[in-house]
């Protein structure tokens, strides 16, 4: 008769065996005060409210813009082909127009005289967003710091 060899009595020691050599995770010790500076490096709500600071930061130079004046440029130019060009005689000469080409151009500059105040208004609502953001930022620090001391 021919016998299997049970395959639990030679993986088992094997298993205990190479439990024993590896080793576990190492534990890392450190001190209170570097968790609190790699949870704010880390800190995904600190992340965002910096990109608040940016984007208000982008407002209030918007509104500040607003306040110069505004220049625009256009042109343009229409062929039309079925039109034939027309001749004016002038003399022994003959001038000759072509009616099938259109040219335009147009520049403006705007500045507003008066608005009630409005671009004043403006800026400083984003000068105070700007602050608020700045100061949600310094909340969120301190929660963060009080969250990893009492974890």
């Amino acid at each position: 008769m021919n016998k299997k060899p049970d395959i639990t009595k030679f993986l088992l020691p094997c298993l205990l065996l190479i439990s024993m050599l590896t080793n576990a995770q190492t534990v890392q010790r450190i001190t209170l005060d570097d968790a609190i500076k790699k949870g704010l490096v880390e800190s995904k709500t600190l992340k965002y409210d910096k990109s608040k600071i940016d984007a208000a930061m982008a407002k209030y130079n918007e509104s500040k813009d607003a306040r110069l004046p505004d220049f625009k440029v256009d042109g343009g130019y229409t062929y039309l082909s079925d039109i034939s060009p027309k001749y004016i005689p002038f003399g022994p000469f003959a001038f000759q127009l072509y009616a099938n080409s259109n040219y335009m151009s147009h520049a403006a500059i705007t500045e507003p005289i008066f608005a009630g105040f409005r671009e004043q208004y403006v800026e400083q609502s984003a000068q105070f967003l700007l602050e608020a953001s700045k100061l949600d930022i310094e909340k969120d620090k301190d929660e963060i710091t009080l969250n990893i001391i009492n974890s």
